[in-house]
């Protein structure tokens, strides 16, 4: 228990919590100076309760064979689950002897990290301190294990730089549970003003996303509380032990860059499983640095449905079709006569389309430009010899009328049909 700063002009109760089952031991209370001289501090009125360690109940004689009880040395009956926990229920310590809780995994960090790794690659990290190594605002004021400021545990040391909202962590590895009922428990201090959030997970492969556990409730104290203790928080891990697993504790910092976050005693029941080996590690994907690419996507039709029309083959009786051959050089036949214009002949081919044959796919771009060339070479020939013969049809025209004219005329003298031969006298 502490207190600081002006707390005004009224009496206020403090509350020491004393370590469970204590016995012969001092109270000291101590005062330190501020950077002013003019302040008073009083004290009044110390008293103890529930200092005493209650006689055994008749009814824990009938726990003996109880899975769910355990019996102290002293008669004294407590939960099963409270069994070597780093807790003192039993003040005779049974309830935390070697010889009972050499079946559990435990951790109480007063040697080393045991096989509890530290997250890497984050500004914050979980780091082993004894408790007198700190100053006293500023951490737990015992550590949970020795319930002294010489005991070890893991804490969280903030700062300005920390980021709201970054996940600091600590795991280890268990296999698969062998039988129900394994269950990890730990203690924390956990005070802040703008709590953070603690974080128990597990993960079956390194790197992948961690998914949340279920855990007992606790209650984080506010920063300038003057009572705030150590909690268990229980986590049950059974549901999830399906192949070797991750499991993680870890905090996710709040606002409060003054809160103290402390992790103690991690213990495993004997259901859990350890696990020695390694899970598999989430591959990470090399981000692409070459040149950008452009990919076409081509977008669905949503308009309205449409009608494809699909010929039908025909099936009938063979049809004859007669198809022009483009002009190729071959020679052609003028006829002229007199009197009337030439005339060009082209041949003409005619085929016959069978039942069961198809035309040939090929391309018909040549037979298309060979008989537009060929019809312009007709029509040019036509031109030139309607132009040179059209003056000989003219001229033979004329020739043939003179010709009818000069048949026409009498053969004789020409005389004139006015004058007579008879003699006239001058009368």
């Amino acid at each position: 228990w502490s207190l600081q700063g002006n707390q005004g002009d009224k009496w206020l109760q403090g509350i020491a919590q004393l370590p469970t089952c204590a016995s012969e031991f001092n109270i000291l209370v101590e005062g330190i100076r501020g950077t002013s001289f003019t302040g008073d501090i009083a004290l009044d009125e110390f008293r103890f309760e529930q200092c005493y360690e209650d006689p055994p109940l008749p009814t824990c004689a009938q726990a003996i064979g109880d899975p769910n009880q355990f019996m102290c040395r002293s008669k004294h009956c407590i939960p099963q689950a409270n069994k070597c926990d780093y807790e003192l229920d039993c003040c005779d310590g049974s309830d935390e002897d070697d010889n009972i809780c050499y079946d559990y995994q435990r951790c109480n960090f007063e040697a080393d990290l045991c096989s509890w790794e530290p997250s890497a690659g984050t500004p914050l990290n979980w780091e082993r301190y004894r408790a007198n190594a700190i100053p006293y605002d500023q951490r737990p004021p015992y550590d949970h294990t020795t319930r002294s400021q010489l005991g070890h545990y893991l804490q969280l040391r903030l700062n300005s730089t920390i980021q709201r909202d970054t996940l600091a962590t600590v795991s280890n590895y268990l296999g698969v549970a062998a039988q129900p009922g394994c269950t990890m428990r730990f203690w924390i201090y956990f005070k802040s003003s703008y709590n953070g959030q603690l974080v128990v997970g597990y993960r079956y492969a390194i790197g992948d996303e961690i998914r949340p556990l279920s855990f007992s409730s606790y209650q984080s104290c506010q920063t300038n509380a003057t009572q705030c203790s150590w909690q268990r928080i229980d986590a049950p891990l059974s549901a999830v032990l399906t192949q070797p697993t991750e499991i993680i504790i870890g905090v996710r910092t709040g606002a409060d860059r003054d809160g103290i976050m402390a992790i103690d005693d991690i213990t495993y029941t004997p259901q859990c499983v350890q696990y020695n080996g390694t899970i598999p590690t989430v591959p990470t994907t090399t981000p692409y640095t070459g040149p950008q690419t452009t990919t076409s996507t081509p977008t669905p039709y949503t308009g309205p449905p449409t009608t494809t029309s699909t010929p039908t083959p025909y099936t009938g009786p063979p049809t004859t079709t007669s198809t022009p051959t483009p002009y190729t050089g071959l020679p052609t036949t003028t006829t002229a006569s007199k009197g009337t214009p030439a005339i060009t002949t082209a041949a003409s081919v005619t085929t016959t389309k069978g039942e069961d044959k198809e035309p040939p796919k090929k391309s018909n771009v040549g037979a298309i430009l060979g008989g537009i060339f060929g019809a312009l070479a007709a029509i040019a020939l036509i031109i030139i010899g309607y132009i040179y013969i059209l003056p000989k049809i003219r001229a033979a025209r004329d020739a043939s009328a003179s010709a009818r004219l000069l048949e026409s005329l009498p053969i004789g003298p020409i005389t004139n049909p006015a004058y007579s031969e008879t003699a006239t006298s001058d009368a």
